[in-house]
């Protein structure tokens, strides 16, 4: 039996309507669900990135290691885009 004929007929027409409107209702449940996990897991990233940051400019490092470390921390808190406390 093709798809043609399988379509035709007014309940396989309804059931492949229902399976097509669960698929896209399940994507945008995905979507949501991924997004709001991606923006709470960088809300940490930049509650750890600003607490860094604090406490580097709190007390400086003396080293260039030190040194490198604070700046990399600002870097990633500039690239997350954190908001400034």
């Amino acid at each position: 039996m093709t798809l043609r004929k399988m379509l035709a007929h007014p309940l396989n027409g309804y059931s492949a309507l229902i399976v097509l409107l669960v698929t896209l209702s399940l994507v945008a449940a995905g979507l949501t669900v991924g997004f709001r996990m991606n923006r709470n897991t960088e809300r940490k990233f930049c509650d750890m990135a600003q607490s860094n940051v604090t406490v580097y400019e709190e007390t400086p490092p003396t080293t260039k290691t030190g040194q490198s470390v604070a700046e990399n921390w600002k870097a990633l808190r500039d690239r997350l885009h954190c908001p400034a406390d």
